[in-house]
Order: structure tokens, then sequence, then C-alpha cells
């Protein structure tokens, strides 16, 4: 076993890229990465349909998501105008702002700047939040704001000082307004509450309970859109919970698969320094009696409880836990930092790791980034990258069947394929209305005609594999729309990777 002296001596020792120049100099190298890999690829399906939302008036809510990622969006276009840059530059922007986050957590928390350290640049580095922070989901938002509020209650807790639950408070509210994952943080934050003696007196603080006051303020407009809306977002979100009995075979499967993704997404290396930090937090009472400490554990555990429960019965997403992904690293950073395996050979391996895992995580980050950016290895078929490229050529071959037609109205089916159509006849400044033929219920935030008054003609844009072959008329309204063409499109690389089928439903 090592004395405090040997731990002393190694704490520091083989991290040449644990210094504050080091980890700024790094960070700005992975913002410029993420700027060029955004502007040369597409958007995937997910992020075309959030940038259909902000091509339309700013709702209070949506069906699959609070309006956070609107946000976001706006705001890139803002600078940008309309362009798939535009939709991710807050994302992408994010990265910093989180960095800064995670490093002051940890040195409010630690006052160690090694822990500080490694803690950003494996947050900054894990593959969750390296494409987390890049492509624009509502997972954006969300882990910036529950970063932001997990920063607040560090200060709060090392400061001493009321008025940083304003600040959790706010920042928690805008999380609510990006993802409901958020509710488990205001749980996790009583729970440490409850458990520290320390912080029970904060119960006694009328700052606390303003600042739960001001979250649900923040949050009011989407509890008011889901209740014109029959609660269907809260519904939709919560309805994943499982709902039939536990099984043993579902459990082995998806269980499995959660720590597996998670191990991906984090990393090998940084999964296993924050398995062993919770471990050891859960077992050593001396660990467990750190408020700090607890801080982290504790505002994560309702979450990664749930998770945990989830998936023994039903699928658990391996981005659900991204908001964790800040608290998670410093968790790893404390224990890689703090705390030594007592043989030799484990200890060896224990130090390799940590001074390894940073760089090892780097690379691998810039090989996917040159992957999807340029696409230099073939990969296979069907995977959602191959929606980073073809939809320029595909909104221009649409404009010019729309004028041959002589209409400005398209229907497509698949919120991902609208939302590309849209989205990229936008940005060519086509003005092209592109419009749902089923799946209603996601897009109340569009003024969508009868479709008994739908007078033609109008096109209707369907998804085919490449060597399907098009049937000569496709039912649209109850009426018959014939086949017109069929556009190829090339994915990264200039592969292509399927067909987009048109349709010309003729006037009345």
């Amino acid at each position: 076993m090592m004395d405090k002296a040997d731990i002393d001596g190694v704490r520091r020792r083989n991290i040449p890229w644990a210094s504050s120049r080091a980890v700024v100099l790094v960070i700005a190298v992975l913002l410029a990465a993420k700027l060029l890999v955004a502007l040369a690829t597409g958007l995937v399906g997910d992020e075309a349909y959030y940038t259909l939302w902000s091509l339309y008036p700013l709702q209070a809510g949506y069906f699959d998501h609070p309006p956070g990622v609107v946000w976001f969006i706006r705001a890139g276009q803002a600078l940008l105008g309309e362009t798939p840059l535009a939709s991710r530059l807050a994302a992408i922007l994010a990265t910093v702002i989180c960095a800064l986050a995670v490093w002051r957590t940890a040195w409010v928390l630690f006052a160690d700047r090694t822990i500080a350290a490694l803690g950003t640049l494996w947050f900054s580095f894990s593959l969750g939040v390296a494409v987390g922070l890049l492509i624009i989901t509502p997972d954006a938002p969300s882990l910036m704001f529950w970063t932001l509020a997990i920063w607040a209650a560090a200060e709060l807790h090392a400061s001493r000082n009321a008025w940083w639950w304003l600040a959790f408070g706010l920042f928690a509210g805008l999380g609510l307004q990006s993802k409901y994952t958020v509710f488990f943080l205001g749980a996790g934050i009583v729970a440490w509450l409850l458990v520290y003696p320390q912080a029970r007196r904060w119960f006694r603080a009328w700052q606390l309970y303003a600042g739960g006051v001001l979250a649900l303020a923040v949050f009011w407009p989407v509890m008011g859109w889901n209740i014109e809306h029959d609660f269907a977002s809260l519904g939709f979100q919560f309805g994943r919970s499982p709902d039939a009995a536990m099984s043993f075979a579902r459990a082995m499967r998806h269980f499995p698969e959660f720590l597996a993704s998670q191990a991906g997404l984090l990393w090998p290396g940084l999964f296993v320094f924050v398995v062993a930090g919770i471990v050891l937090f859960l077992r050593r009472r001396e660990y467990r009696a750190n408020p700090a400490l607890g801080l982290l554990v504790l505002t994560a555990a309702p979450a990664l409880l749930y998770f945990f429960w989830h998936a023994l019965n039903k699928r658990v997403e391996g981005n659900w836990p991204l908001p964790l992904y800040g608290q998670l690293s410093l968790i790893g950073a404390w224990v890689a930092v703090t705390w030594f395996p007592a043989g030799a050979r484990m200890r060896a391996f224990w130090l390799w790791l940590r001074r390894w895992q940073a760089p090892l995580s780097l690379l691998l980050i810039g090989v996917l980034f040159i992957q999807v950016s340029l696409a230099p290895i073939p990969v296979p078929a069907g995977l959602s990258t191959d929606d980073m490229a073809g939809w320029e050529e595909i909104a221009d071959g649409m404009e010019t069947l729309a004028e041959e037609a002589g209409t400005a109205t398209v229907f497509a089916d698949g919120y991902d394929l609208i939302g590309q159509l849209q989205a990229y006849a936008r940005f060519g400044g086509h003005d092209l209305a592109v419009l749902p033929v089923a799946g209603l219920f996601r897009f109340t935030f569009m003024d969508l005609p009868d479709p008994d008054s739908i007078e033609g003609p109008v096109l209707l844009a369907v998804r085919a594999s490449l060597d399907a072959e098009p049937p000569s008329s496709r039912e649209l309204f109850g009426r018959s729309a014939r086949y017109l063409s069929g556009l190829v499109r090339s994915g990264p690389g200039g592969r292509p990777v399927e067909r987009i089928d048109f349709y010309q439903l003729d006037g009345r």
C-alpha cells in the first residue's frame, strides 16, 4: 500500500498536458477542429428536423422536446444566417463554456489543478461530448445548462453565499427548457441537502426556495404548452419508461448494452475511473463524508439510478446520460489523482491510463472527425453519417422538378426527410414549402392545409433504396400521384447512398 509521501510524489508526475496553458491550447484546437468538421459536413436527420423548427415562429414547446435547441439554432442564425454551420454554431461554442465550467467546478471543490485539468480534458474529449457539442440536438443546451448548474452549486458550497441558489435555479430552469432529463437534477440537489449536515443549513435560506421558484418560472411556458396540447410532449418522453413486467432476458440484453454504450461514449479509460470513483465513494466513510465529492455523486445519482432501472427492461439510448458527463469526468479525475491501487502492476496500469487517457482520446476524436469529413475509409451503408452529404444537390433537383410541375409545395413522409428537404431548400434560396403527409402530431408549429382543399399540382417525395424499382404511382390524399423522377443522393466521399423519388399530384 502506498503511503502519503508516495501518493504525493506521483500525483502530478508523467502528465505534461495537465497545465492550464496546455488545456487552453488543446481546447482551442478542438474548437477549431469542430468548426472545420461543421463546415465540411451536412446535417444529419435529427439536426435538419430541429433546424426545421427554427424556420417557423418560435413555440413554447414541441412534441419531441422543449424549445431550448431552437434557441441555440436561432442564435447561430442571427450571426451567420440560415446555413448548416449556423445550426451547429452555438453547440460548438458551448464546448468552451462547458470546459470553463468543469474547470472552475473542479477548482472550487478540490482546489487541485491536476484534477481540474484532467477532468476538463477528459470531459471535452469524451466521444459523447465531442459529438454532442458538434451536432445540434437538445443534448447540447441540456448538457451546457446542467454543467452550469453544477458549477453554481459548487460555488455555493465553496463560498457559502446563498445568492448562488438563484444561479442554480436559473440554469436548472433553462436546462428544463432543453430536455426533461434535468428534472433529475432537482432530485439530486435535494438528496445532497438532506445527506450532509453542512448543507442542511440551506433549508433556512430563502434563496433556496427562490431558486426553485425561478427554475419553475423559467420552465412554466413549456408546461403551459403541454397543458394546451394534452401533455403531448411530457407524455411522449415519460411514456418511454418501462411499463411491462421485468424479465431476466430483457435485463441481460439491455443492461450490458447500456454499460457498453457508456464505456464507448466516455471512452473505456474514463469509464474505468468513473466506476472506481463511485465505488470508492460508496465503500469508504471518509469519502462519503466529503460534501464536495458528495455534491458530484448525489446530483448524478437520481438520473443514474433511473437509467439503471430503465435498462433492466428497455433500451437506454446512449446519449441520455450526456448531461452528467461533466461531473462524471470530475469524479474520474478525482479518483485518478487521489487514489492508487495497492498492487504494483495495477498501480502501473493506473498511472499509464491516467497519463494516456487524454492524448488517446484526442487521437480517436481526430480519426473520427477526419472520417466523417473526408470518408477516407469505406464504411458499411446505413450509418447516420450517410446523411451528412448530398442534400444540396437534392434540393436543387427538387426545385427544378417543382418549377417544371408549376408548384412550390412538396409533401414528404418522415420527419427527418421533411427536415432535410426544407432546410436545404432554404439554405439554397429555394422558395419551396415541404409539408408532412403523416405524423402530423409532430408538426403543430406549422400551419398545415386541409387535404381536401389541395387542388394541385403538388409533389410527393419518398425515400427509396438504390436498387428498388419505383412504382408508377403512389396514393396521396386519396388520389393517385404519378411517378416523376428519382434523384440519387451521394453521401460522404461521393458514394451513392439512396434515391429520393418524386411523384406529381395533378390538379383536380
